[in-house]
């Protein structure tokens, strides 16, 4: 299975046409990192996959840990609909920030969750929590689009669908031509083949005149 996990990113240089999100975050974005892992059937096996991933990026995800959770059951789907963290004591303000971007957009990406909640603990009791979903990520994602809770998945138009020459037909986002310029190709693609088509014919005409002619000076020598 691939799967993404969110990592908080410096935006250090170059150009993008929405840069002033950037901007408006601190030069900061959260970056997606690939993996492909294989999981069982145990729900918990792929969010606890997640914090371990995340992990390789931030050491403070060492104070987090999944915490007790109710699976929902409709028909023979499972899914947890606010995920539960334990979260420790020892995170400064900056990391729970952090933490706080990069779970919500990481758990909620994989498409099972609405949101998420931090229980913040002390003592081994439970001092705060926050629930957190799309609407609280406070940095762009990626290619600079805004998070917002309801917000439509992103999706590319495609003009026309174009032959794959290997195995299939599939869809490009490959730029077509259109409106007069594309009309007038095809008229003279047209034009072309007309010519050609005209050419042929007369091709076989003559072939079939020498043909007639040769066959009429045979007989008249026989006679």
């Amino acid at each position: 299975m691939t799967y993404f996990v969110y990592v908080e990113t410096q935006f250090v240089q170059g150009y993008w046409k929405d840069a002033a999100n950037v901007y408006e975050s601190g030069d900061k974005f959260l970056y997606p990192h690939s993996y492909t892992d294989l999981f069982g059937t145990v729900k918990k096996d792929f969010y606890n996959k997640l914090l371990e991933r995340l992990g390789e990026h931030h050491d403070f995800y060492s104070a987090v840990s999944l915490d007790s959770n109710e699976l929902k059951r409709e028909g023979y789907r499972e899914f947890y609909d606010t995920l539960n963290f334990a979260v420790q004591p020892e995170l400064t303000s900056e990391q729970i920030k952090t933490l706080k971007n990069e779970l919500t957009t990481t758990v909620l990406s994989a498409g099972e969750c609405q949101a998420i909640r931090l229980n913040f603990y002390q003592n081994e009791e439970i001092h705060k929590a926050e629930v957190y979903d799309y609407s609280d990520v406070d940095y762009p994602v990626f290619d600079l689009v805004s998070m917002k809770k309801g917000r439509p998945p992103v999706t590319r138009i495609v003009e026309m669908r174009i032959r794959d020459t290997v195995y299939q037909t599939s869809t490009d986002t490959v730029v077509h031509k259109k409106g007069k310029v594309a009309g007038e190709e095809a008229a003279k693609e047209k034009e072309v083949t007309r010519r050609k088509s005209c050419w042929d014919r007369y091709l076989w005409l003559a072939i079939i005149a020498v043909l007639v002619v040769l066959l009429v000076r045979e007989r008249r020598k026989r006679l």
